[in-house]
């Protein structure tokens, strides 16, 4: 028997910390949606307001994950690893550019 599927107006904090887990490991909001038992479209419209409690735990996770993976760059930097170098000034390079194009076109 399978059980019905809950709104995303009913998650709960345990439910956003999986959301933040969940989005650490690169999960589609489908699969995060899936994993919780919430009703997709609901999942998504909810995600897609950045005030939304679902919308800033997915955030969260995305944040950390890459602060963790610019922490482990640096660290292979600071050993002189030339390839974590030339990563870091593409990283560099791409941010300059995604910083410049969100307020040419007011992002």
């Amino acid at each position: 028997m399978d059980v019905p599927q809950r709104h995303a107006s009913e998650l709960n904090l345990d439910d956003f910390e999986i959301i933040k887990e969940l989005a650490a490991q690169n999960c589609s909001l489908k699969d995060i949606a899936d994993s919780l038992n919430v009703d997709v479209r609901s999942f998504n419209l909810s995600w897609k307001n950045k005030e939304s409690p679902i919308y800033k735990a997915y955030r969260r996770g995305r944040i950390e994950i890459e602060i963790s993976k610019s922490e482990m760059l640096e660290q292979k930097i600071l050993e002189g690893n030339i390839t974590a170098i030339q990563e870091h000034n593409n990283l560099a390079h791409k941010r300059w550019f995604d910083n410049i194009k969100n307020d040419v076109f007011d992002l």
